[in-house]
């Protein structure tokens, strides 16, 4: 096996365990509480790391990225043991197993990026749009099953069950990982104002790259999303029962996966009509979701919304791998990151409070709106002539 498919092994038995987790916690607060304001809490600690990410990017950046990510996984891995022990000896209140969403939350945030940067340096250009692809697909596959099983486990088997295979999957991911083969050039010591500059150019960079057009109006979409996202369960236990989160999600997966695959298909399509045509068929789907009473219809319209969304995202995601210079790539990758999920908390407090005030739907429609609003902003811009997103592969860095 060569360097990239250890890699893609290690990622795809990591995202078992990590589709479980993610699905498992949130559906756990939500079976606790049946309160979507602490449902939305508790979402907004998940997503709290990833507004911090930028601070992560000049650590990726200048130390040896197969460490950071080796690293981050087996203290992930012990933070896992630790936690199903607090489970089996009734010692994990619900206040500190929030906190340690977030706590993981922001190892997953340089395990990632890390490994995100990673990739460029061991295989060609077009090996990387397969390469994303195939994790992308993969990823979704495995998301499928976990999602359409988590709750089955916690019923049957307690949710600490959930911490134990994520466990067993971090051991796995760290054996693939160590086998990468990965060169990595020393660049010194690492001081406080090597840090601050560090940023600096990494926020320059990110502008020279023209990349604010594409996350400002990003923002706006990912703080409704987060709306929905933490009203999820709330709704569909409305539509359909206890068991309705997970094939709700489910159905997202098996559509996002048919995207993943098609989506190489698809590379020679204008990158700026992917991104301005994706958030308006999502959103009309998710509109959709809510619009018809029918359990299936509205599990099916929320499952076509995920379809457009992939796309777009594989998309964008290689292009950025590609364009952008490796040495700042994980700076510039979480500065993009941390601007687009700025608000992406605000939003799960919001949502999770319309849901108690008033009703679940309220939320999924503001989400709907958000995608319609990012795609005619698109729309706009490049009627006017100008692109959503147009990296220069050398910028002028004054």
């Amino acid at each position: 096996m060569r360097s990239k498919d250890y890699l893609l092994t290690g990622r795809l038995i990591s995202c078992f365990g990590d589709s479980l987790y993610s699905i498992a916690i949130m559906w756990y607060v939500f079976e606790k509480t049946k309160d979507p304001l602490i449902t939305g809490i508790a979402s907004s600690v998940l997503m709290l790391p990833m507004v911090l990410s930028v601070f992560a990017g000049p650590l990726i950046d200048h130390f040896n990225r197969k460490k950071l990510m080796l690293g981050t996984q087996i203290i992930q891995m012990l933070l896992m043991a630790t936690i199903t022990v607090l489970f089996l000896l009734n010692l994990m209140p619900l206040p500190l197993l929030i906190f340690s969403f977030f706590v993981i939350g922001m190892l997953e945030i340089f395990e990632g990026n890390a490994e995100h940067a990673l990739a460029p340096m061991i295989m060609s250009e077009d090996e990387l749009i397969k390469f994303n692809s195939v994790v992308v697909t993969g990823n979704l596959i495995i998301s499928s099953v976990a999602k359409a099983i988590c709750v089955f486990i916690i019923l049957s088997l307690g949710i600490e069950s959930i911490y134990i295979i994520n466990f067993i999957t971090f051991v796995f991911a760290c054996l693939m990982f160590v086998k990468v083969k990965y060169k990595h050039s020393e660049q010194g010591s690492f001081s406080k104002q090597q840090y601050k500059h560090s940023i600096l150019e990494g926020i320059t960079y990110f502008k020279q790259y023209g990349l604010i057009w594409l996350a400002i109006p990003a923002m706006i979409a990912n703080f409704t999303g987060a709306m929905s996202q933490a009203i999820l369960p709330a709704f569909t236990f409305e539509k359909g029962g206890e068991l309705a989160y997970g094939y709700f999600l489910t159905a997202s997966v098996i559509f996002g996966a048919f995207g993943s695959l098609i989506t190489p298909k698809l590379k020679n399509i204008d990158i700026n009509l992917q991104i301005t045509v994706a958030p308006i068929f999502s959103g009309l789907f998710i509109f959709s979701s809510v619009l018809f009473e029918n359990y299936f219809d509205s599990m099916l319209f929320y499952g076509l919304s995920a379809l457009p969304l992939v796309i777009m995202n594989i998309g964008t995601s290689t292009y950025i791998q590609t364009h952008v210079d490796n040495k700042v790539l994980s700076r510039v990758g979480t500065i993009l990151s941390a601007i687009c999920t700025a608000v992406m908390p605000i939003g799960a407090l919001l949502g999770g409070w319309l849901g108690r005030i008033f009703n679940p739907d309220i939320s999924i429609y503001i989400t709907s709106l958000g995608f319609f609003f990012l795609g005619i902003l698109f729309l706009s811009r490049r009627m006017r002539g100008k692109p959503v997103i147009a990296i220069q592969k050398t910028p002028h860095i004054s």
